[in-house]
């Protein structure tokens, strides 16, 4: 498909990355709340000011096709969290090129490791994870059936 422009997400963004993260969640069929998604982004939007946060879309012809976040979860770890690409924009190396970005961040922000929380519905991205190094640290038992992922750095 060419040429993805990724760049850092800005407040102007949201409305466009709320319709990114509601086709991927309805795609899965997982219940989810517009106003939780809002409030989640212009929380990561407001913490990516700061060195240890960021947040990147991708954009392709004027639409937002992908995304992906890292936000401090403490001192020593960071998590890797609204990591999402539309349906017809996988399997052509925008997932991985994001990514990449993201775990350069992290090790440059000086973090020792990434968790993530992904859905067991995700299953290609949950193969994306383990063949990058996470690991499984728990199942849990809720309405998303989330996996919480580890990788060191």
């Amino acid at each position: 498909m060419g040429d993805f422009q990724i760049r850092e997400a800005t407040p102007n963004d949201r409305a466009r990355i709320v319709r990114l993260v509601n086709t991927v969640m309805q795609e899965f069929n997982l219940p989810v709340s517009l106003e939780l998604i809002v409030a989640d982004i212009d929380s990561a939007t407001r913490q990516a000011n700061n060195n240890r946060a960021r947040f990147w879309i991708a954009v392709y012809q004027n639409a937002i096709v992908g995304a992906i976040a890292i936000l401090p979860e403490s001192e020593e770890e960071c998590q890797l969290k609204r990591f999402y690409v539309l349906p017809q924009y996988r399997k052509q190396g925008l997932g991985r090129q994001l990514y990449e970005i993201a775990e350069q961040f992290a090790r440059k922000a000086g973090y020792k490791a990434i968790v993530l929380m992904a859905s067991r519905r995700f299953v290609n991205a949950i193969a994306f994870y383990l063949r990058n190094e996470y690991e499984l640290v728990r199942e849990i038992d809720n309405v998303w059936e989330d996996n919480i992922y580890r990788k060191s750095l």
